[in-house]
């Protein structure tokens, strides 16, 4: 044990951005809700809490693409994003088949994309981890 006791220096450095702190996407739950068949439109807003704190635009092109228009500031600079996004879509062991999005930096097959920065994009190329990945020992016995 080093100075400063136990917890001294314990866990992982913070310095990733952690997924739960983060604006995310999930193909799960839109599929679920019947928006990925067909041509449509929806728009998809989070909140925290009782306090809106975004929206977005989602243009489906079919059962391949869809497009995903929102408005970012940045330095007190608001700019217009349009985003378009991949679907594949994979069968099942007992029927039916599972939706997925196509990350746009690597081409990875995810159910999540996060938004960091101005654009959205998997956990890995956004460099985002869960906060449990920098908890130490007594922080799991907490959890």
């Amino acid at each position: 044990m080093g100075r400063g006791g136990m917890r001294f220096g314990a866990g992982r450095p913070a310095y990733r951005a952690k997924a739960e702190q983060l604006r995310r996407i999930d193909v799960r739950q839109w599929a679920a809700r019947g928006y990925l068949h067909g041509a449509c439109s929806f728009s998809w807003s989070w909140h925290r809490g009782e306090e809106h704190t975004g929206t977005i635009g989602v243009y489906v092109h079919g059962p391949d693409a869809l497009t995903l228009c929102y408005t970012c500031t940045l330095d007190g600079v608001a700019r217009d994003v349009v985003e378009r996004l991949g679907i594949v879509s994979t069968p099942c062991r007992y029927g039916g088949a599972r939706q997925w999005f196509l990350c746009p930096c690597c081409a990875r097959r995810v159910a999540l994309l996060y938004m960091r920065g101005q654009t959205f994009a998997c956990r890995h190329c956004k460099r985002v981890a869960y906060s449990s990945q920098s908890e130490d020992a007594i922080d799991r016995m907490w959890r």
